[in-house]
């Protein structure tokens, strides 16, 4: 049994998922789900194979919409958008949809060369040393991050600590030397102000890169006790990993005396007892 029915962050083949849009809200309502959110990858002004393109995205509006009229009364259908850094849209462009997780996964180097944080441990490897070091690195995401949570129109701030994807196998950053729980609890402060609901995604778990969710526990206990809202995501991109790690999320979310958890009902945010 789910203990928590509900994910906003989901991925089809219209963006770098591998399912249709019909089989992943299928798959969801065979789960139990209460309400399920599409989430796809924005469009850059750039081609990138795992993010919309114009004409997908108009597609993939229209069979969400569908979606939304086929399940309504049965599981709740939204169509969300999760809004990479890079991309700028118009209010016109962002008004169909009906919540935004911002989110960063990339850095840019001095070289102006733009390094993804979640490719491979090779891209990152090569952005660290792009940008001179692990720190300055570190610092660039983060900035980066500070500035996705401040975005107009933004509702959840996506995977806060992606550049730790990869982390636990190549060991790039030491998460708990003084200079980098100085850097990410200080960007997790400047979040706070913010008032944008943070995910706890477990979407790097489902892809075998690692064994908890974003963020790690120190950050989740230092922004709950700042009064963050928390909303639970397995930032899926298949039917096989729609709840992946949401129970034992759960778990680690007590630990960190976190009592509730954002819900959607009825087009609202609300709050869940866990």
């Amino acid at each position: 049994m789910i203990s928590y029915p509900y994910n906003l962050h989901s991925h089809t083949f219209f963006g770098d998922g591998k399912n249709t849009p019909e089989e992943m809200a299928a798959a969801a309502f065979s789960l139990g789900f209460k309400a399920f959110g599409f989430s796809e990858h924005s469009v850059l002004p750039w081609y990138e194979g795992w993010c919309m393109t114009a004409y997908g995205q108009d597609e993939y509006i229209k069979r969400v919409r569908k979606l939304k009229e086929e399940y309504r009364g049965r599981m709740e259908i939204l169509l969300g958008l999760e809004m990479d850094l890079n991309s700028d849209y118009s209010e016109k462009q962002i008004k169909p949809f009906e919540y935004i997780i911002s989110s960063v996964h990339s850095v840019t180097a001095p070289d102006g060369k733009i390094y993804y944080a979640d490719n491979s441990p090779k891209e990152i490897l090569k952005g660290i040393e792009a940008c001179g070091g692990t720190r300055e690195y570190a610092e660039k995401y983060f900035e980066n991050v500070i500035e996705a949570s401040k975005r107009e129109r933004a509702d959840i701030l996506g995977h806060f600590d992606l550049l730790l994807k990869y982390n636990e196998e190549a060991n790039f950053i030491d998460e708990g030397s003084i200079w980098y729980r100085n850097l990410s609890l200080s960007a997790a402060e400047e979040v706070a102000k913010t008032g944008i609901i943070v995910e706890i995604n477990t979407g790097a778990i489902s892809r075998k890169a690692r064994s908890v969710p974003y963020p790690r526990k120190e950050i989740i206990e230092y922004m709950n006790e700042k009064g963050v809202r928390f909303v639970l995501s397995s930032d899926t991109h298949s039917v096989n990993t729609l709840d992946c790690f949401f129970n034992e999320s759960v778990e680690i979310l007590k630990e960190c005396k976190v009592k509730s958890l954002v819900a959607y009902e009825n087009g609202k945010f609300t709050q869940m007892k866990i």
